[in-house]
């Protein structure tokens, strides 16, 4: 891996999970812009969640036994779904990456990046209550949404070294279809 790559697996919901988790990012950007301003609310894309693996895709999606996505939460700036997995664990995505997604992050100071789908940054720790209380507020409505079927993909991020975010590129291979079985 060289300074200007990054190489992992992530979870790619089925696309009726993907559309309906999207939609509901959206909608609480959206909210959330109220309260902070739009200068200050940055939606992430890509929307991934990252798995550590050493083993290759086609292994790991033998493993995974349970997967369910979590109501939003807000850590350290960060809107994320959590999620829980079973049969492997989270990463968190690297720093270099998450400033090239959001370059005026300094890489020395995100220690703390959250697992799971990020969709959101905010930039307003003076209104960090009214922002966590509106966020609580609004995932009231939104349920766990439990992946029966979703993708494994090998992920390759590229990036140079040029401010815009469009330096950033990303490549998958096919993906790995996983299948959990329904619980008796």
């Amino acid at each position: 891996m060289s300074e200007n790559s990054f190489s992992g697996i992530i979870i790619q919901p089925h696309d009726t999970p993907l559309s309906q988790l999207l939609s509901q990012h959206r909608e609480i950007l959206r909210n959330l812009s109220q309260i902070t301003g739009i200068g200050r609310l940055y939606p992430v894309a890509p929307c991934h969640c990252l798995v550590e693996s050493t083993i290759p895709v086609k292994e790991l999606k033998k493993q995974i036994t349970h997967c369910k996505i979590l109501p939003p939460q807000l850590q350290e700036g960060f809107l994320f779904r959590p999620v829980e997995v079973v049969g492997t664990r989270l990463q968190e995505l690297p720093s270099q990456l998450v400033h090239k997604i959001l370059p005026f992050l300094s890489e020395q100071t995100l220690h703390h990046i959250p697992t799971g789908f990020i969709f959101g940054y905010i930039n307003s720790p003076q209104e960090e209550k009214a922002i966590q209380k509106r966020l609580v507020s609004l995932s009231t409505s939104i349920q766990s949404l439990n992946l029966r079927v979703f993708r494994l993909h090998q992920i390759e991020y590229n990036w140079n070294h040029e401010v815009p975010a469009s330096s950033l590129n990303w490549t998958m291979e096919l993906p790995q279809w996983v299948k959990i079985a329904s619980p008796h």
